[in-house]
């Protein structure tokens, strides 16, 4: 499964690192990018990251597939679906249903971690029901490699 989605640049970050706010249809990602993932990317090392857009593309691959050296630019799933019923007081009153997917994509849980190690991914994603559908179906196993350029 491979998705791509063209985020815009909210929030920049700098110093070792740089940190970047990515926002889609009110849902916000972070990224936290030391400087040789910023260069394998083509992104600048600078804060003229702001208001641009970047685009992101998530590709699946099952665990066994999972290159050592590469495996900082993996990404856990976690999959949601939500639906908000939310009552309009008119007369008559209305009932307005919101039905909501997303995929939530995390790098490994480093909090117990003396150094943390860098790239760091916290990316959430509004699917389509036919992109949730597909996400279902993948196995338990199944990491998302990220790749990311300017637009």
């Amino acid at each position: 499964m491979k998705i791509t989605r063209g985020l815009f640049v909210s929030r920049v970050a700098a110093d070792n690192n740089c940190e970047i706010t990515l926002v889609e249809n009110w849902k916000e990602s972070v990224v936290t990018l030391d400087p040789a993932t910023m260069r394998r990317y083509g992104l600048p090392l600078s804060l003229d990251l702001l208001r641009h857009k970047i685009i992101c593309t998530f590709e699946s691959q099952v665990s066994a597939d999972v290159d050592a050296d590469a495996f900082g630019d993996f990404v856990l799933m976690g999959l949601e679906k939500r639906e908000t019923r939310e009552v309009i007081r008119t007369v008559p009153p209305v009932v307005k249903t919101v039905l909501s997917r997303c995929l939530s994509l995390n790098s490994e849980d480093v909090r117990e971690m003396e150094e943390i190690p860098y790239p760091q991914y916290h990316f959430k994603l509004e699917l389509t029901e036919e992109e949730y559908a597909e996400c279902k179906e993948l196995p338990p196993e199944t990491f998302f490699r990220v790749s990311m350029k300017l637009a």
